[in-house]
């Protein structure tokens, strides 16, 4: 049974209206609604909130609401590879700031521009690669057009950030 069905159960049984639990949980209506329709789910504090008001057992909701176990174990799972793009995004910002540098020469460098723009596109994937496994956790079809669009748009922008950072720091 899904937490949203199991508050919404006990909520009717009791026959508190959604105006009445929101105001003794120091919430607002909508958050009950969202909960009970399991649109959102309770933070951890919210749900012992919950169980003391309703006279649950934590461990009967976790149980039998296992989505709520889901939804923490999906929560981290992006945390972690959200903490690993990371390095990969500052990693690509140098490179382009790098490799705007190599452009802004007199005399370009073509051995160190190829070596930036590799770098640069190994980045992108390895990006691109992180966000596809947020989307599959997340259960999102993943729309690779889309990226590729955001990456020419964001390479755009470098580029022109990148001239004019160029042509400033000769």
């Amino acid at each position: 049974m899904e937490l949203g069905t199991i508050l919404k159960d006990k909520r009717l049984e009791k026959a508190y209206t959604q105006e009445y639990v929101a105001d003794k949980l120091f919430v607002s209506r909508q958050t009950i609604s969202n909960w009970e329709n399991s649109k959102t789910i309770p933070d951890i504090e919210s749900l012992i909130d919950l169980a003391n008001f309703y006279d649950l057992s934590l461990d009967n909701i976790l149980l039998k609401g296992t989505d709520i176990v889901e939804n923490i174990k999906k929560k981290e799972k992006i945390a972690e590879i959200r903490k690993g793009t990371v390095p990969f995004l500052i990693s690509t910002i140098l490179t382009m700031v790098l490799l705007f540098k190599i452009l802004a020469a007199p005399k370009v460098d073509i051995v160190s521009f190829v070596i930036c723009l590799a770098i640069m596109i190994a980045n992108l994937f390895i990006i691109l690669y992180f966000a596809k496994e947020e989307n599959k956790i997340k259960g999102l079809p993943f729309k690779t057009k889309s990226f590729f669009i955001m990456v020419i748009i964001g390479a755009l922008v470098g580029l022109i950030i990148g001239a004019i950072a160029g042509h400033i720091f000769k």
